[in-house]
C-alpha cells in the first residue's frame, strides 16, 4: 500500500507565520499526504494544531501527535505528526 509522506520545518521563530500559514495549508490540501512530520512547532502559537484545523475545514481529517522539547524549550518548541491513520498508541522518548 503506497503512502504519501511530507516533512516540513515550521521554523519555531515563526518567520512571517501569518503569511505562510494559508500557503502551507493549501499545499497540504493539494498533496493530501497520509503523514506529515513537523519540526520546530511553536507551542505558544500551536502551529501544528492550527494547520490541522485549517485543513480539516477542507475535508481532510488528521490525528495530531505532538511532543514538546525538554527542559527550558518545552514551553516554546515541539515536534508533531499529523496522520490520517488511526493512532493506536503513542509514547515519548526524551533524548
Amino acid at each position: 500500500m503506497p503512502i504519501r509522506v511530507v516533512t516540513l520545518n515550521l521554523e519555531q521563530g515563526q518567520k512571517r507565520w501569518e503569511a505562510r500559514r494559508p500557503l502551507i495549508a493549501e499545499e497540504i490540501g493539494r498533496l493530501k499526504p497520509d503523514l506529515i512530520a513537523f519540526n520546530e512547532v511553536s507551542v505558544p502559537l500551536q502551529s501544528a494544531r492550527v494547520l490541522r484545523n485549517d485543513v480539516s475545514r477542507n475535508g481532510l481529517e488528521y490525528n495530531l501527535l505532538q511532543q514538546t522539547r525538554v527542559n527550558g524549550l518545552s514551553k516554546v518548541e515541539a515536534e508533531a505528526l499529523l496522520t490520517r491513520f488511526t493512532v493506536i498508541e503513542s509514547a515519548n522518548l526524551d533524548y
